[in-house]
C-alpha cells in the first residue's frame, strides 16, 4: 500500500506516532503480564519502522 502525504501531513504523523511511542513506553514499563507485554513491544517496534520510513521518504524528499 501506497499513500501520498504533503510535507505537513507527514509531519503530524511523525509528531502522532511519536506521542503515541511515549506513552506506549511508560505502558509497557509498568505492565506486569509478560505476554502482554511482548505484544506491547511488538507494537512499538512497528511503530519504530514506521517512523524510520516516515523519516527516508521526507530525506528522499518523496513525501512532497
Amino acid at each position: 500500500m501506497e499513500i501520498t502525504l504533503s510535507h505537513a501531513e507527514a509531519e503530524a504523523l511523525r509528531d502522532t506516532i511519536e506521542g503515541f511511542l511515549h506513552e506506549l513506553r511508560i505502558e509497557i514499563s509498568h505492565t506486569e503480564t509478560r505476554e502482554f507485554r511482548e505484544r506491547l513491544r511488538e507494537r512499538e517496534r512497528l511503530l519504530e519502522r514506521l517512523l524510520e520510513a516516515l523519516g527516508h521518504e521526507a530525506a528522499a524528499g518523496t513525501a512532497p
